[in-house]
């Protein structure tokens, strides 16, 4: 079999035992008799007759040992930046402060982040995304940012920020949604860090019409002022984004969202799909509206979108998993790096025990003995 590019189209000249393998690897047989619309067709514009063939690049990938060098040089740029994806090292040199480096396969995250507006993160659990972020903002120099994160994850960002900054952060909290952000200064950076429950709102009880109780959304002066234009913003944990109609959702990533006030921006997650594929959907759509804008689109390609009779009616259900090859190469080729501990084992360190706060008094915590006994353990490390 020999898979080559012709007018805009992977073609396949293949022997009859080649079909399963074309198949599998996403390939259609033209039939130009059949053909609803030659005008739009790409195989009819091509004329390529009755042959296997294929206009996405992800497919030909799968055949790649079959490509002429004609395929293979159509697909070079896509292939780089699959490796770009799964770098584990760069020779980038990024500002770090005295005594801290970066890991080389964090080198290669930031590198990767660098060439992009914005980027999802997706490093499995463990291998320092918070680094690869705060290492992304010493090398573009943002002065404000904003951070939103699981309220958990706030004492240990301000740690996190103090250790690896190059210029010490002025750091502002918001207390609650009362507490606004203060008017953002290029002169004087900011960095703010908050949580997803604060920037949702502030919600009330009203009656409608009928006189039901409905659930009304108001913004508070926290959420307005988040509204100003940040240089980065980093949105932790962004799994927590995943479901389209939740508030904390549309507050960060619809139109005039928080999302939008940012010139750039990072999300970090080590599981981009808990579940399933229609869960990153909301991301994705908001980082590349060009690849994953189309929700319909989506759900029919990577989530076995189908009808199901629920009662008396019929309902579209997204919730299996098709096509998750391809769906992983199109977010490695646009907006996200993701790397596993297996890829990068030989650099990573000794097995760590971090101690996080999570917001209780210090008067408290040493009256704690659990508490207590971990930060001996802690210690003695």
């Amino acid at each position: 079999m020999i898979v080559t590019f012709w007018k805009g189209v992977f073609v396949a000249d293949h022997e009859p035992g080649d079909v399963r393998l074309l198949k599998k690897a996403g390939f259609e047989l033209h039939e130009p008799t059949m053909c609803d619309n030659p005008t739009k067709c790409r195989a009819c514009r091509a004329r390529i007759g009755r042959r296997y063939y294929s206009g996405r690049v992800e497919h030909a990938t799968r055949l790649k040992r079959f490509c002429n060098p004609r395929a293979l040089e159509v697909m070079r740029n896509h292939l780089a930046k699959l490796a770009t994806s799964r770098a584990v090292d760069s020779s980038i040199v990024i500002p770090a402060p005295a005594g801290l480096s970066y890991l080389p396969f964090q080198k290669a995250g930031i590198a990767y982040a660098i060439q992009r507006k914005d980027t999802l993160f997706a490093d499995s659990m463990g291998l320092g995304k918070s680094i690869e972020a705060l290492g992304f903002l010493n090398y573009t120099k943002a002065r404000n940012v904003l951070i939103i994160c699981p309220a958990t994850l706030i004492l240990n960002w301000v740690a996190e920020a103090r250790k690896w900054l190059i210029e010490p952060p002025q750091i502002f909290i918001p207390r609650g949604g009362d507490d606004a952000a203060p008017e953002l200064n290029p002169d004087h950076g900011l960095f703010c860090i908050t949580n997803y429950e604060k920037v949702t709102g502030r919600s009330h009880t009203v009656k409608d019409d009928s006189g039901k109780d409905v659930k009304k959304w108001e913004e508070t002066p926290l959420s307005q002022s988040l509204r100003q234009k940040w240089d980065v913003g980093i949105f932790d944990e962004a799994q927590y984004l995943k479901n389209p109609d939740a508030r904390r959702t549309r507050v960060v990533l619809t139109q005039k969202g928080i999302y939008e006030s940012c010139r750039r921006a990072l999300f970090l997650t080590g599981t981009p799909m808990e579940n399933r594929p229609i869960e990153i959907w909301p991301v994705a759509a908001a980082l590349c509206p060009s690849r994953f804008g189309d929700w319909w689109e989506f759900a029919r390609r990577y989530c076995a979108l189908h009808e199901e009779q629920r009662g008396r009616k019929k309902v579209w259900v997204a919730n299996g998993s098709s096509n998750h090859s391809e769906l992983q190469q199109r977010l490695r080729t646009s907006i996200m790096i993701r790397r596993l501990k297996e890829d990068v084992l030989k650099e990573l360190p000794p097995k760590r025990r971090q101690l996080i706060a999570v917001g209780t008094e210090d008067a408290e915590c040493s009256n704690n003995l659990v508490f207590a006994r971990w930060k001996e353990i802690y210690a003695a490390e």
